[in-house]
């Protein structure tokens, strides 16, 4: 992968976090012609997007009651997960993939690259919406 321009955007969305023009595919490598544009310069980790920070709050309510005697304990506790139920989303979709067709034109002279994953620089997955979970104990 051959990084031409700045992957980072200047105002991320929803359905655009990463600047899918800033990278293009190396052209064909020879015995004559062996430059960074051959071998690419994309490093690991070069496409990446905004992070994404967890905005998550959890809450736990424990109520102990005493039954007849100290020994004898009804304990209710109620936990909470992600409690506002703010939509976090986990991953985005950083998979560049090109028209061959397209590869053919560019190498060629006659076009340029085209870009086919519609999904590319999209979030794909979010982490799990709110959670109860109750709890009713007796100790005696």
């Amino acid at each position: 992968m051959v990084v031409v321009g700045n992957p980072t955007l200047s105002n991320p969305n929803f359905y655009n976090n990463i600047n899918a023009a800033a990278f293009q595919l190396p052209v064909a490598c020879s015995a004559t012609r062996q430059t960074t544009d051959c071998f690419g310069n994309a490093g690991s980790g070069s496409i990446f997007s905004v992070p994404v920070w967890m905005n998550n709050l959890d809450m736990s309510l424990i109520k102990n009651i005493p039954i007849k005697s100290e020994k004898r304990m009804l304990t209710f506790r109620a936990e909470f997960f992600n409690l506002p139920n703010h939509t976090q989303f986990s991953s985005i979709n950083n998979t560049l993939q090109f028209d061959l067709s397209s590869y053919q034109n560019w190498i060629a002279g006659k076009g340029s690259l085209v870009q086919s994953n519609s999904q590319f620089g999209r979030y794909t997955a979010a982490r799990n919406p709110r959670q109860v979970a109750l709890t009713l104990r007796f100790q005696f």
